[in-house]
């Protein structure tokens, strides 16, 4: 595969879709939990380390996903 059809417009913006998609969700929820009274990078991070610090609860966040 060469390099110009690698990073062809149609394929960047399929590519950049589910990214833009995730960031803009993490803001949303930022936005929220920021106006709940809390802090979000607290928050994401408790988030981050309830689902993905053991094997176990990677595993059941992958079950439930």
């Amino acid at each position: 595969m060469t390099w110009r059809r690698l990073f062809r417009p149609a394929a960047v913006a399929l590519a950049a879709q589910p990214i833009l998609s995730i960031v803009c969700g993490f803001a949303v929820a930022g936005l929220a939990v920021l106006a709940s009274g809390a802090d979000p990078v607290q928050a994401f991070s408790a988030l981050f380390q309830g689902a993905f610090t053991n094997p176990r609860a990677f595993t059941e966040t992958m079950i439930a996903t």
